[in-house]
């Protein structure tokens, strides 16, 4: 027992005196005259974030467990945070030059400074940003409940929407808005007694074929079938569960939320909705929507022909309702 504790503490010592000598080494090292006037700034103001001494710091650096002990003992998330920053400058620069000299190259072309390393550390941090950039798209899309564009922007975007739909501005988005309701679709009453009374008491009514004034768009929300919708100005009328009116062969009626004496860009085409419905659309600024989203297709009706074969597939699906609630 005594030879086993002997060794033991042979050992411990033999520990202690490599670690002090890789210290010395590293700080010496760092404090020769041949290291720079920035690496040794950095050291310091690393050892001095979290109240170490440059000494002590390379102890710690050449110890991990004295290291995390360091750590676990500093009260400040900020000097945590800079050292964190510090080491990774470090062991990215020694990392770099690892794998130039494992992929091949020479042992100039690995020191630092040279012009390949440059390079080569250019399109490392183009790779790492592009990384971060796709996670955090990701993220973001998974945010149902988080506004996912950046008002800054809301500008540019309002003017590439006014300029895509003629006058009545942008309308396409990618938001990370919730739609906290179910997906069981409510067919708005078709009034078809008073659907030519006066614009002063009824409200706007949108149609499929154009004459309404206003751009129609596809929506194809994440939560949801896919439906209509409106660019009204500088906003969009959501049609989301809310089926249009139908009568006959005619379809593609939306009542909007708004009275025709309000919509004054609006071309009158003699349909009009003498009450609005309890049903109203939801509305969405367009500077919170983002047109290079997957979620909107405002090209659709720009096609000849597109207009038609929606107008079936509306007609279609209504009549499919019908069906199912006669049969209940």
């Amino acid at each position: 027992q005594a030879s086993a504790t002997k060794e033991c503490c042979s050992r411990s010592i033999a520990n202690s005196i490599q670690q002090q000598l890789q210290a010395r080494q590293f700080l010496s090292a760092a404090t020769s005259p041949a290291a720079s006037g920035v690496a040794i700034a950095s050291l310091t103001t690393t050892a001095a974030s979290i109240g170490l001494t440059l000494e002590q710091l390379a102890m710690s650096l050449s110890s991990t467990p004295h290291l995390l002990r360091v750590l676990a003992t500093s009260p400040s998330p900020e000097a945590k945070q800079e050292l964190c920053l510090n080491l990774y400058r470090l062991e990215s620069k020694a990392l770099l030059q690892k794998c130039m000299l494992l992929a091949g190259y020479g042992q100039d072309e690995a020191a630092d400074g040279s012009t390949i390393r440059m390079q080569l550390a250019i399109k490392g941090w183009e790779r790492e940003g592009k990384r971060l950039e796709r996670t955090m798209s990701i993220n973001l899309q998974e945010q149902q409940h988080v506004q996912s564009t950046s008002q800054q922007h809301a500008p540019e975007r309002v003017a590439r929407a006014s300029e895509a739909v003629s006058g009545c501005g942008g309308h396409s988005h990618s938001h990370a808005h919730g739609h906290g309701h179910g997906h069981t679709s409510t067919e708005l009453p078709a009034n078809e007694d008073n659907a030519h009374s006066s614009c002063k008491d009824g409200h706007h009514i949108h149609s499929l074929n154009g004459k309404c004034g206003h751009k129609p768009v596809i929506h194809q929300p994440p939560d949801g079938p896919a439906h209509i919708d409106f660019v009204v100005g500088e906003k969009l009328e959501c049609y989301q569960d809310i089926l249009p009116q139908m009568s006959g062969n005619d379809v593609g009626k939306f009542p909007s939320r708004y009275k025709c004496e309000d919509l004054k860009q609006a071309t009158s085409n003699g349909d009009r909705s003498p009450k609005q419905s309890q049903h109203q659309p939801k509305e969405f600024p367009l500077s919170d929507l983002d047109l290079d989203g997957k979620e909107w297709n405002m090209d659709f009706f720009n096609t000849n022909g597109q207009d038609e074969t929606l107008l079936g597939l509306i007609k279609l699906g209504d009549s499919s309702k019908k069906s199912k609630d006669e049969t209940a």
